[in-house]
């Protein structure tokens, strides 16, 4: 009889156990950090800070999409800070976006951001800008005229960014342009080699960068 009554007992403490596991609310996660302007290193207000979730299924189906579960904007110090409950999280992803920035994101898996705890990842931001060069031959010698064109400063990376590569133009009648993304560092640097009459001569030049404008240079040759 005592052997059945022990028996009684371990399943019924088992219950409680598991009963207990079921109804325990989930508990919260919490992302902050400060954003700062890579140029000025100044805080950054007004950014807005999405938080997405990679989660799996209640049967644990790995699901490859991610969906926004938070937001919020950075206060008049550049921080942020955004508390949420998961379900099942995989992995997060913090994007941050502002006008007339380069948008910026971190990626880290859940154990990185248990339940209860609070993540802190900062980031800095690039501004962000446009650089126009419009390219005229306005002294035609032959058809063997020829001009290489080329940014020197650094680059962002994006696909409709300045990239360093050379640009080579023949002939008598060029006269285009190129439009590109940049941050908007305090200046833009470039240079060209022009080739009349077998002749070659090198040039450089630099010219301000504007935040949120489109700068335009002329380069006639």
């Amino acid at each position: 009889m005592k052997f059945f009554r022990d028996i009684l007992f371990l399943v019924l403490i088992s219950f409680i156990f598991v009963s207990c596991k079921k109804n325990r609310e989930p508990e919260p996660v919490t992302f902050s950090g400060t954003i700062l302007n890579n140029v000025t290193g100044l805080p950054v207000e007004g950014v807005n800070v999405i938080v997405k979730l990679q989660q799996a299924s209640t049967n644990n189906v790995f699901n490859a999409g991610f969906a926004t579960i938070a937001n919020t904007t950075t206060d008049a110090n550049g921080n942020y800070a955004v508390t949420f409950t998961p379900e099942n999280p995989i992995t997060y992803r913090i994007i941050v976006d502002k006008l007339y920035y380069f948008s910026k994101e971190a990626e880290f898996s859940d154990d990185l951001a248990p339940a209860g705890s609070t993540k802190d990842t900062d980031f800095g931001i690039d501004p962000l800008g446009w650089f126009k060069i419009n390219i005229k031959n306005v002294a035609p010698n032959d058809a063997d005229d020829n001009i290489i064109y080329q940014n020197t400063s650094e680059v962002s990376g994006c696909s409709s960014c300045c990239n360093n590569s050379a640009i080579s133009l023949d002939g008598m009648t060029i006269d285009t342009f190129f439009i590109c993304q940049r941050a908007a560092y305090p200046t833009i640097t470039f240079s060209w080699f022009v080739t009349k009459n077998g002749n070659i001569a090198p040039f450089s030049n630099s010219v301000s960068s504007i935040q949120g404008d489109t700068v335009v240079y002329n380069l006639n040759y």
